[in-house]
């Protein structure tokens, strides 16, 4: 039904990405046009298209990346596999009879013990991802002067978050003092991050009134609050390699796709339904 840069695409495989876009596209026009997924949706236009045109457009959209990501990876010899849906498929089948093996003998194995096809197919994608990511980080170098500027622009996501000092102040009079940041607090302490999250809203000198702490109401001051810096540049780097590389891969298969001898047999592809 497809062909890209000559590799053929099934209505199968097609479908594994349309039905995904179901979901999405109702609540994308329930957003958009308060429409309601009645029996009529998928074919009532709205501002020229349907429900179902945008699907399958979206669902194009995805699945030309998706191949051009194995593409990529068959022709850089990272993956020694047929990238055919069929044979995807049939790969399932094995991997799915031989976890099914391996739970009754009781030997340990990590993941699903039973794949789907959605599920396994990403599960090969994702995989696929693996590798280019590996490839384009052993075969690309970059310097600390490419690097550093990225840490400059996307620096508050290596924020060492912020420390905050505060009184409770309990109805028998006594006091708590606590200096804490964030990640001091256990996770599962949702009424002390609570707390934490409002009193991060506030200024120094303002308080919180009437909250609810270890079964009482108290009143919280917000004394102090200190920003705690960043995580060094030597730190991160290797996840800033990391992003770098998937960024820099993201262009290359959205230039691929955009440059692919692509063959849509559009009569059937305009015929394909949920």
């Amino acid at each position: 039904m497809i062909v890209i840069d000559g590799f053929g695409v099934s209505e199968q495989e097609f479908l594994l990405f349309l039905y995904d876009e179901r979901a999405l596209t109702a609540n994308t026009f329930l957003q958009k046009y308060g429409a309601d997924a009645d029996s009529e949706f998928w074919d009532r236009k709205y501002d020229g298209q349907t429900p179902l045109e945008y699907a399958r457009h979206s669902a194009l959209e995805k699945l030309l990346t998706a191949k051009m990501e194995a593409i990529i990876a068959v022709e850089h010899g990272l993956i020694d596999k047929d990238i055919r849906f069929s044979s995807i498929m049939n790969e399932r089948k094995i991997t799915n009879a031989e976890r099914e093996r391996m739970l009754k003998d009781g030997e340990v194995f990590y993941g699903l013990s039973s794949f789907d096809e959605y599920q396994y197919y990403n599960y090969v994608r994702n995989n696929v991802w693996s590798e280019l990511v590996k490839w384009y980080l052993d075969t690309t170098r970059v310097t600390d002067e490419e690097l550093y500027p990225v840490y400059e622009q996307d620096k508050d996501m290596f924020t060492l978050g912020v420390e905050l000092k505060y009184m409770m102040l309990r109805q028998d009079g006594s006091t708590e003092m606590l200096t804490q940041s964030e990640n001091d607090i256990p996770k599962g302490d949702m009424e002390a991050l609570n707390i934490w999250y409002e009193l991060n809203k506030l200024e120094a000198g303002e308080q919180l009134s009437k909250v609810e702490y270890k079964g009482e109401l108290v009143d919280v001051l917000l004394m102090s609050r200190k920003e705690m810096g960043y995580r060094p540049y030597s730190e991160v780097k290797p996840f800033l390699l990391q992003m770098n590389a998937e960024n820099q891969l993201q262009l290359m298969v959205k230039e691929r796709v955009e440059n692919a001898n692509i063959h849509i047999d559009r009569q059937k592809l305009n015929s394909i339904r949920f």
